[in-house]
């Protein structure tokens, strides 16, 4: 389940959105961020009753004053039956916003998983080196490895690998790394590396950045791992602000409520002066 709407949401906000990723990337993010703030913004005003929203709003602001008062006073029995009615008001806003609250979730969880695979890193472009790292079982190691060539794509250091022993790993294993460089590129481009008689091959997509090609799994226990350029947002916020955070989502977040928060006291500016 979670994989489809995984899934779908790439394929959807690459629809919707996808152009965005043809400008720097912190522009993209904030303009990300202004449309999705236009969105949520939007969809409140189509599925909210916006009177019974208001009427709402004064009832609670009614109920604090009533429950100060009684606080006050020390009326505990009034106390506990306003606090009575404001969980009932509550119940109301939340009914009235539901499916609001609803659509929201659904499209900013869409965002942040679409933003995971095509934000986190930048795609590889013509000119600019690269890192791919191999692995493979212990057995392998002191073998030959080596990168197939290719017309478009230069390797410093050569081709070919002797396989070291990885002690980075709670299990044995080998490794076998690359710096490499394509000259230029079609869009979708595929680095061959032949261990014995097997070819592995690592497909990669240079127009856009997708977490889901950095490391691919070949038959024989054997994995490759294309190392990525970081996205720092704003050149200075660091790619995860937090385990599972990254910047990307932080900035965006912050734009977004910027954006809604705007129009909204925009709108109640607009409603004060016509009253």
């Amino acid at each position: 389940m979670i994989d489809t709407f995984h899934s779908i949401s790439i394929l959807g906000v690459d629809a919707i959105a996808g152009w965005t990723l043809s400008f720097p990337r912190d522009l993209t993010v904030i303009i990300l961020g202004t449309l999705v703030g236009l969105f949520l913004f939007a969809i409140r005003q189509m599925t909210v009753d916006q009177q019974q929203i208001a009427e709402i709003a004064a009832d609670e602001r009614r109920l604090r004053d009533l429950m100060h008062n009684a606080k006050v006073g020390s009326d505990q029995q009034q106390l506990a039956r306003f606090r009575r009615t404001r969980i009932l008001v509550r119940g109301k806003r939340t009914q009235a916003e539901f499916v609001s609250l609803c659509v929201s979730v659904l499209v900013l969880s869409a965002i942040t998983s679409w933003g995971q695979q095509r934000l986190d890193d930048f795609p590889i472009q013509p000119g600019e080196t690269f890192q791919i790292r191999v692995r493979s079982p212990a057995s392998t190691v002191n073998e030959i490895i080596h990168v197939v060539p290719q017309y478009t794509l230069t390797s410093k250091g050569g081709w070919v690998r002797s396989i070291e022993s990885d002690t980075s790993t709670n299990l044995p294993s080998g490794k076998a790394d690359w710096s490499l460089c394509f000259e230029q590129t079609s869009g979708e481009e595929t680095i061959n590396v032949r261990l014995g008689n097997q070819t592995v091959q690592h497909v990669l997509n240079t127009r856009v950045a997708s977490r889901s090609q950095r490391i691919q799994s070949h038959a024989g226990l054997i994995e490759t791992e294309v190392v990525l350029r970081p996205y720092q947002p704003l050149g200075w916020l660091p790619q995860h602000v937090w385990p599972g955070i990254p910047g990307w989502l932080v900035v965006l977040s912050i734009t977004t409520a910027a954006v809604y928060w705007t129009l909204e006291i925009a709108q109640n500016f607009a409603a004060g002066s016509r009253s």
